[in-house]
């Protein structure tokens, strides 16, 4: 699946959620434009389709999967990659990792 194919996925999971495209734009610091145009599935927004660009490159692919249809995740196929660019993926799921473990922790305190 392409980035540029994820707008659906988003708009479905936040109607969903029961969010406003607007509450989204301001969360994520956009007009609302530009979600209502990744949402209807605008292909000609050129940042997306270098991120597409990317993931090719790198041999990445978004699959939808989980309990609900609309849960896009990250599937990295590292094999295909230099050992160098890998430490380098790999050090970029670590911090996630630990800024999601640090999130929980906050959150778990209050």
């Amino acid at each position: 699946m392409k980035f540029t194919e994820l707008g659906p996925y988003f708009k479905a999971y936040r109607e969903a959620l029961g969010i406003s495209a607007n509450a989204v734009a301001t969360n994520v610091h956009v007009n609302h434009e530009t979600i209502t145009m990744l949402e209807n599935g605008e292909t000609n927004m050129k940042f997306l389709g270098m991120l597409d660009d990317m993931m090719k490159f790198y041999h990445m692919e978004v699959i939808p999967i989980g309990d609900h249809e609309h849960q896009p995740s990250l599937h990295v196929d590292l094999s295909h990659i230099s050992p160098a660019h890998r430490k380098v993926v790999k050090k970029i799921i670590e911090d996630e990792n630990a800024r999601k473990l640090a999130l929980n922790t906050l959150e778990k305190k209050k």
